[in-house]
């Protein structure tokens, strides 16, 4: 087979697989919005997701949260469907969605014909107009350390215990410094 044949299967696959995102990120949508988790006695979609589609916990949550902001944001959705964004550009767009909610709804058309043409691009037009929102980072920052959290526990040969936590700020105030 040749390069150019490679190529040319390289492309309509992604093609292909957008598509198929597309149609998953509609249906996971419509899904959670009805909340069929509980038919099949989750208690999340992404419970759900994790046993019927047996996929890890965070990758579930990741759809589950662009389905939530594909419901939300149809006209990122639309440019998605129709082909002016990729699919990399889309989810750029419904993580900043996420991130800066109030912010986004707003502004959501116009970030949509600034995209740019590559994930690149959108990144730096994201960039730009997250740092002119919010130009001293606090939204994000705030979104960044809850998203970071985390806590580990082990038990070592001995019958000890030993952990290690990241939480946020704020957290770290209340719980040790009061």
């Amino acid at each position: 087979m040749s390069t150019d044949t490679l190529a040319w299967w390289l492309v309509g696959i992604e093609t292909d697989i957008s598509r198929l995102e597309q149609n998953r990120t509609i249906v996971l949508s419509e899904f959670d919005a009805r909340e069929g988790h509980h038919v099949f006695g989750h208690p999340s979609t992404i419970s759900f997701l994790k046993e019927a589609c047996r996929m890890s916990g965070g990758r579930a949550k990741r759809l589950v949260r662009s389905a939530r902001a594909a419901g939300r944001h149809v006209a990122t959705l639309a440019a998605w469907r129709f082909g002016q964004l990729s699919a990399d550009q889309a989810q750029q767009l419904f993580d900043i969605s996420y991130q800066m909610p109030d912010k986004y709804e707003a502004a959501e058309q116009v970030l949509i014909d600034i995209a740019g043409d590559t994930t690149d691009q959108t990144r730096q037009v994201l960039d730009y107009w997250k740092n002119t929102v919010d130009p001293t980072g606090v939204a994000l920052d705030l979104v960044n350390q809850l998203e970071r959290r985390s806590f580990e526990l082990s038990t070592l040969a001995n019958g000890m215990v030993t952990g290690r936590f990241v939480m946020t700020g704020l957290a770290g105030l209340v719980n040790f410094f009061v």
